[in-house]
């Protein structure tokens, strides 16, 4: 088990098998390559924590949940590096920017999604050629229903 000491969600323990390594850095972050995973209070959202940097911390969704015609393309590439031998294998989640006022929408990333081999514990941001894939997508936080776990499940 590890521990993250998070300034924003405090303190979290998480498995081993809960940290991903990116096959590939991260847009904007070259330096921290391993995250912790853990879902987060409402079903279909996730933390992504910094296990070396607790201060990154983003919040994640499930795109399929709000966008039901939402698809990634993964290249060859992609899956051999991921280590994905079936697409069913992959989780797919997108980086969401919350409001700083209560009457505007939380936006999801949907150009720059993050795919996720959970097995392989490896994780790569993809960034689509697709136009009509927003990078500020307003979602409603209220499609994902809150779960029953009184303490953050493990992955």
């Amino acid at each position: 088990m590890l521990t993250i000491q998070s300034p924003t969600i405090g303190d979290v323990v998480v498995p081993a098998s809960a940290v991903m390594h990116f096959v590939s850095p991260m847009w904007g972050f070259p330096n921290e390559q391993a995250f912790a995973l853990v879902p987060a209070a409402r079903d279909g959202l996730w933390w992504l924590m910094g296990v070396e940097a607790p201060h990154t911390t983003f919040v994640l969704a499930d795109p399929f949940a709000a966008f039901t015609d939402y698809a990634v393309e993964l290249s060859d590439v992609d899956r051999e590096s991921l280590a994905l031998t079936d697409a069913g294998e992959a989780l797919v989640l997108v980086m969401l920017t919350l409001p700083s006022a209560q009457e505007v929408s939380a936006t999801a990333n949907l150009r720059a999604p993050l795919v996720f081999h959970v097995t392989s514990q490896r994780v790569l941001q993809v960034v689509s050629s697709n136009e009509q894939h927003s990078l500020q997508q307003p979602v409603a936080l209220s499609i994902y229903p809150l779960n029953d776990a009184t303490e953050l499940p493990t992955v």
